[in-house]
């Protein structure tokens, strides 16, 4: 189901980190706005860090990181966790709650990263 490369990627991730599953990683939506995914395998929750959550509504959020949530516990599962069939289900999708803001910039959106 999954390329030999990313499971190879993942398995190494997982490896070095066997206590805290968590991936966090960049994802752009419709090619206009930059947020932030942080992948909870433990909790089978997906955080979105977005620093302008005026531009998407939560459900619409929910939608296009549909495909993401789905996919994810395959992944897991195929790469070696213990998974149970009632665990295959979509991960849960939410924003964080606080996000830092950058109000005044020369881009529409901007999250800084420390």
């Amino acid at each position: 189901m999954f390329t030999k490369g990313l499971l190879e990627v993942f398995g190494e991730v997982m490896d070095h980190h066997p206590d805290h599953y968590r991936f966090y990683f960049p994802f752009n939506l419709d090619k206009k706005h930059w947020v932030g995914l942080c992948v909870d395998a433990s909790s089978l929750i997906i955080t979105v860090f977005d620093c302008n959550t005026s531009l998407r509504s939560e459900a619409s959020m929910c939608s296009k990181l549909k495909p993401i949530s789905e996919m994810f516990p395959y992944l897991m599962k195929q790469d070696g966790l213990r998974i149970s069939k009632s665990q295959l289900i979509p991960m849960v999708v939410e924003r964080a709650k606080t996000v830092p803001r950058n109000i005044i910039s020369a881009y529409p959106t901007e999250l800084i990263w420390v």
